[in-house]
């Protein structure tokens, strides 16, 4: 009995430690990182200058006219999720308000272009005017549609160092050094592409001739 009893805890041992190995989980991608600050993003948004946007309604059997503009936009970037947070003013009329915009927003990484995307996916208030205390809806604006040129960085494909070494032979070895393989992920107030570096013997511009 005390036999089997012995026999139980070693299986029990070295199953459990099988499973902690094959469990554990890769190494993260480090070698060289490409980093997209949210203050980048917002300088950014700043520079593209004021967005706003106007028209007729026709309400109660008389044509109204109404008008718009973000008085202020900001990227919020967080572990695994942006947000683009909009202070909109908003004229109907004889009517005005504020409106806070909550928007979502999409951000990948293409190896194939080398492009870091961020793009406004949908960023909706409510136009609306209040006629004797009452509120009635006049239409959704969604800011999407005029962010609609999503914003672009180059990611880390195009980066390549050209290194020389002296072998025992007397003669000099070309190395390339370049991204392999790119993983991205939104971190609290940073994007992030990490890349994983091979070597190689010939350039990517050899390579592409």
């Amino acid at each position: 009995m005390r036999k089997n009893r012995i026999l139980f805890h070693i299986f029990f041992f070295l199953f459990f430690s099988t499973i902690r190995v094959f469990g554990q989980q890769p190494a993260p991608l480090n070698d060289i990182n490409v980093v997209i600050h949210q203050e980048t993003l917002n300088k950014l948004v700043t520079a593209l200058g004021e967005v706003k946007g106007n028209s007729e309604y026709d309400f109660m059997f008389m044509t109204w006219h109404y008008q718009w503009s973000v008085l202020k936009s900001v990227f919020e970037l967080m572990p695994g999720k942006a947000n683009f947070i909009s202070d909109v003013k908003v004229d109907v009329g004889p009517f005005s308000y504020s409106s806070k915009v909550n928007g979502n927003v999409d951000v990948t990484y293409d190896m194939k272009t080398n492009l870091i995307s961020v793009k406004v996916k949908e960023a909706v208030f409510e136009l609306y005017t209040v006629i004797f205390g009452k509120k009635f809806h006049i239409k959704d604006i969604n800011l999407a549609d005029y962010y609609q040129t999503p914003f672009t960085f180059e990611g880390p494909m195009s980066i390549e160092t050209e290194m020389e070494f002296a072998m025992p032979d007397n003669t000099l070895k070309k190395l390339y050094a370049r991204p392999t393989n790119c993983i991205l992920t939104v971190q609290d107030k940073k994007i992030v592409v990490a890349s994983e570096i091979d070597f190689f013997d010939k350039s990517m511009y050899q390579i592409k001739k």
